[in-house]
């Protein structure tokens, strides 16, 4: 989920999942593979960038799913996990100006 529109086939979505696809068809529990598509900061190619009405240098900055910025970016990325009987965790990193690491957290319930 990004904050655009849910069904957006943003270039940004779709990489981040791929990455969640290939993590689960892996069957591992080790959340690398996540946090590093969550961090991902690639643009893609200007060709592939949606037309939001915002120009065409704030689609690009906007297009990574990791964004660092002083007054806008990424403060947080989360991995929410809920198995079949409804147990689950939330695990969370949290970010400050320019993508510095600012803490994280992990609740069971």
């Amino acid at each position: 989920m990004s904050n655009g529109a849910l069904d957006a086939p943003w270039p940004k979505t779709r990489r981040l999942m791929a990455a969640l696809e290939a993590w689960f068809e892996a069957g591992d529990e080790d959340l690398t593979p996540l946090w590093a598509a969550l961090a991902d900061e690639h643009r893609p190619a200007d060709s592939d960038l949606p037309d939001t009405g915002i120009g065409l240098e704030r689609e690009r900055w906007l297009s990574p799913a990791f964004i660092r910025g002083d007054d806008y970016g990424t403060r947080a990325s989360t991995v929410l996990l809920i198995d079949a009987e409804g147990h689950g965790q939330i695990h969370e990193r949290r970010f400050g100006p320019q993508g510095a690491a600012n803490g994280q957290s992990h609740v069971i319930f």
